[in-house]
């Protein structure tokens, strides 16, 4: 589960600056959050063709109750609230890094190991004219286990076109998903 990401850290990064400031050019200077995202919130995503949006974290659940900030990557295309988005509505979710609990509730900071920002796999609809989404979550690999049983599906800069435009290649493309974090 993901239920909290960064979007920024103490290391300047440039491509999540040009990123938010295109974001903030495109809608006349709207501010786009930075720091910690925490659902419910209004995040930059990035849809097809490599177009960056601004979308409000999480979908409303069963009868308008609760919020769903996370999906499956095993059933969510099974699952009547996401298969349509995982049929049309594919996303990417720039970060810099993700947070997990412990089972003492301590928590930890997963971020790439070279730095700069990640892109987990998600899903957006619009529901009563805002545009949602949610993060796209796998069974936990690497030291990532140690920690939580499930993580979010990370696409290797290699695979966000063909996670974006393909429909039939996302099941591929989550077991090509990255695992290999800094974990602090």
């Amino acid at each position: 589960m993901c239920g909290r990401y960064t979007f920024y850290t103490e290391r300047e990064i440039q491509d999540l600056e040009k990123l938010l400031k295109d974001l903030e050019d495109e809608l006349d200077q709207e501010k786009i959050r930075r720091g910690d995202v925490y659902p419910s919130e209004r995040a930059p995503v990035v849809v097809a063709p490599k177009t960056p949006k601004v979308m409000t974290w999480g979908f409303p659940g069963f009868q308008g109750k609760g919020l769903i900030i996370n999906a499956r990557s095993e059933t969510a295309g099974e699952k009547p609230m996401f298969r349509k988005a995982m049929a049309e509505g594919r996303c990417l979710i720039p970060a810099t890094g993700y947070y997990e609990w412990d089972e003492s509730k301590k928590k930890f900071l997963f971020s790439p190991p070279e730095g700069g920002l990640l892109y987990m796999a998600g899903l957006y609809r619009p529901w009563e004219g805002v545009d949602r989404f949610v993060i796209l979550t796998r069974e936990a690999a690497g030291d990532a286990r140690k920690i939580h049983s499930r993580m979010p599906v990370v696409i290797p800069k290699g695979l966000q076109e063909e996670w974006l435009l393909d429909p039939l290649a996302a099941p591929g493309i989550f077991l090509d998903a990255s695992s290999d974090f800094i974990i602090s």
